[in-house]
């Protein structure tokens, strides 16, 4: 059996969407949504994301989740999403279009919750959500066919509306498309409301693809919506509740206390640990059961749970060391009494369930960048920006099963948005297992290569940190020579056997904070460092943070010039070859 759960790039937190709850004749709750929020917040590692809109207009409503949301905001662990750069283009937009009901987003016009205008959307959705809308509904009203909206009774029977349908939608102008919209189209509440939970569907759908994300599901009420649900029931809010409580977990503490616990280094660790344990149980329960209702998935998932509480010891105070260890108690107990579980777990050979792993594309300038864009597109991607705190990154999409994301440097590495701290910030968040400086650098062997040529770092050798010595100043270099990681370079060494671009050299390295455009400074160094083959700017830096992180790196740069008279003549070639060059390597895979 193999087991693998795709990671995801964030979860995003559709339950604060207020319009979910109309058509199905209530209204949101602040108790719910907060004790979902405190269960998210404990037990999940993934970024945590929802639109701009939804936490302006629920904010009145939710006084309690909106001031710990407010707190997930400040601690960087809510990432808000729109099309909307700033403020004024926000509140501008949302103007037009919901002019005709004023009442219902007052939040807008002249009650503005100040608290919200320091924070503004960290990932920008350039897709005109209100255009997606317009266009699902159109092709579904007229062809009967959704990629998204379930083919049920009950929509076979709206369908045969579909002339007033395409009427609103026509002669909409500038009203956002709610169910206000089609109030006096349609000939009952009951088809307005169906018709307004499959606009929600499909605007959560919009979301959801565009960020490559998943939902949380078993929120009270919307299980409607739990057909979205990309890892169901991984992500499930009653099966981690049910675990939680099991082990002793208090989900009554303040929300200010959960988050002080929250912030933990534990908590990745256990986030891990809980999902590894609930795939299992879930692929357990599947291998037993006659049906998939996500219902009685869930429940029998419980059930099997159960028996095993008896073995844990609870604590009395939070400690996630007690709450690990519970978890190692009930895994033991499963694998000992219950024979599909046991299954399960040797299956995995006794080991987590791996996630994908990510590779982290490092550039330096924007042609760098643009290119590596290019090429990413010519192998079917499709980037898509996101920003991260002072950065943006571009997430790329899957490739023979890794995930691929770029992000640009400045040059050098000692400056706030150079190579160091901007490869430190990203890797923080995303956490890949690979990083690689991709783009062009200086040649200083020009008997042994050509311009364009590939270099690979066989080994690098940073120069910055040196002694000089004596009246002649003799300098002495003291930076370190290290080399790459040994999988990537075995990664790249086997790509190069069958590549078919221009010349792949894997050589000696050198890397320090100076432009080099000089004859006799380009062979100073060559005296100094004698198998020096190729250098740059930014490989320092790459080093020095993934070697710190435990992270895979490796050097990658095309041959642009010979560190003098330096033009544009060759750059254009030389980063091209040398990032079709990685991704031919990624394409051939062995990454995963």
């Amino acid at each position: 059996m193999k087991i693998n759960s795709k990671p995801i790039d964030t979860l995003y937190l559709h339950f604060l969407n207020r319009e979910m709850y109309h058509p199905i004749g209530c209204k949101i709750n602040d108790e719910d949504v907060l004790n979902a929020l405190k269960i998210i917040t404990l037990t999940t590692d993934e970024l945590l994301s929802t639109s701009i809109a939804y936490v302006w207009e629920c904010f009145y409503e939710l006084p309690c989740s909106s001031r710990f949301i407010l707190d997930l905001l400040s601690e960087g662990m809510l990432c808000l999403i729109g099309s909307s750069y700033s403020n004024n283009e926000f509140l501008e937009k949302n103007h037009k279009l919901y002019e005709h009901d004023k009442k219902r987003y007052n939040m807008y016009y002249n009650n503005i919750p100040k608290e919200l205008l320091e924070y503004m959307p960290k990932i920008i959705k350039f897709q005109d959500t209100t255009a997606y809308l317009e266009k699902e509904l159109f092709v579904w009203a007229d062809t009967g066919k959704s990629s998204v909206i379930e083919n049920s009774e009950m929509n076979r029977h709206l369908l045969k509306q579909h002339r007033p349908i395409i009427g609103a939608l026509t002669e909409r102008e500038n009203k956002a498309i709610t169910k206000i919209l089609f109030e006096d189209k349609l000939s009952s509440n009951i088809d307005v409301n169906q018709l307004s939970r499959n606009i929600t569907l499909l605007h959560l759908a919009s979301y959801i693809d565009y960020i490559d994300g998943d939902i949380v599901s078993g929120y009270r009420n919307l299980d409607f919506f739990d057909t979205i649900s990309k890892d169901y029931p991984i992500y499930d809010l009653g099966i981690r509740a049910f675990i939680l409580e099991s082990i002793g977990v208090d989900l009554d503490m303040e929300p200010n206390i959960l988050l002080a616990y929250a912030k933990a280094s534990e908590r990745s660790v256990f986030a891990k640990k809980l999902e590894n344990f609930i795939e299992r149980v879930y692929y357990t329960v599947l291998s037993k059961a006659n049906k998939t209702i996500s219902a009685i998935i869930c429940h029998n998932m419980k059930e099997l749970i159960k028996p095993s509480l008896c073995a844990i010891e609870k604590s009395e105070f939070f400690s996630w060391e007690n709450y690990l260890a519970c978890l190692d108690t009930i895994n033991d107990f499963l694998c000992k009494h219950e024979t599909a579980y046991n299954d399960v777990f040797n299956a995995t050979n006794g080991k987590e369930i791996t996630a994908v792993k990510k590779i982290l594309l490092c550039t330096a300038t924007n042609d760098e960048t643009k290119k590596t864009l290019e090429v990413a597109k010519n192998y079917g991607l499709n980037p898509k920006i996101q920003y991260l705190d002072d950065h943006s990154v571009y997430r790329l999409g899957s490739m023979k099963g890794v995930d691929i994301s770029v992000v640009q440097s400045e040059m050098g590495t000692e400056a706030p948005g150079g190579a160091t701290l901007t490869v430190n910030d990203v890797s923080m968040r995303l956490c890949p297992q690979y990083a690689i400086s991709v783009g062009i650098c200086y040649g200083l062997e020009e008997k042994k290569a050509k311009l364009g040529d590939v270099v690979v770092a066989s080994q690098l050798q940073l120069y910055d940190l040196r002694k000089i010595s004596g009246d002649d100043e003799e300098v002495i270099p003291r930076g370190n020579n290290v080399s790459p990681s040994v999988d990537l370079l075995s990664r790249f060494r086997s790509s190069a056997m069958s590549y078919n671009g221009d010349s792949v050299h894997f050589e000696r390295f050198i890397t320090g904070n100076i432009l080099v455009n000089s004859l006799p400074a380009a062979q100073k160094l060559k005296n100094t460092f004698k198998e020096a083959f190729a250098g740059d700017m930014e490989a320092g830096g790459i080093y020095s943070v993934c070697d710190k992180r435990k992270i895979s790196w490796g050097i990658v740069k095309g041959i642009s010039d010979w560190g003098h008279k330096k033009d544009d003549s060759h750059q254009d070639l030389a980063r091209t070859n040398a990032i079709s060059f990685v991704f031919y390597s990624i394409a051939q895979g062995g990454f995963v």
